[in-house]
């Protein structure tokens, strides 16, 4: 009964509080801080940061899977919310193609990872666009 009432909770609350709270919560993810700057050009650095893109990944979808399940007020909020977890979980998929560019790292494989790693940066790219769609018809942030 308490994983019901904690879903049915989720639900009622308006998209935009919860939009702001993941994002919040997204921040302050340990993955995220550890990943702004990495570079990697080593195997083994590629070993050290794949679990990190992994959390990352884990962290955001979570966050999409919860502002999926809140409640709106009108038809820009429900497209708000749409786009928005729609970019989310794009930004999930450009992570873990990150996460395999780095696993071709891993096992020697320079071009697979160079293909890869771009095949990602667009995804990432074209996901972040959305997401700023999605900011402006939820009204977070003006720009």
């Amino acid at each position: 009964m308490g994983i019901a009432a904690a879903a049915a909770e989720a639900q009622t609350e308006n998209v935009v509080p919860t939009v702001k709270h993941e994002m919040r919560t997204m921040k302050r993810a340990v993955a995220s801080e550890n990943l702004k700057h990495a570079k990697v050009n080593t195997r083994a650095q590629a070993r050290r940061d794949e679990p990190k893109f992994r959390a990352l990944a884990t962290t955001l979808d979570r966050a999409a899977t919860v502002v999926s399940r809140s409640s709106t007020d009108s038809a820009t909020q429900r497209r708000g919310r749409h786009d928005w977890v729609l970019a989310v979980r794009g930004v999930v998929k450009g992570y873990r193609q990150f996460d395999y560019a780095l696993s071709d790292i891993a096992h020697g494989r320079q071009d697979a990872a160079k293909r890869e790693a771009l095949r990602a940066e667009g995804t990432v790219l074209r996901a972040a666009k959305t997401l700023v769609t999605a900011d402006k018809l939820l009204k977070i942030r003006s720009s």
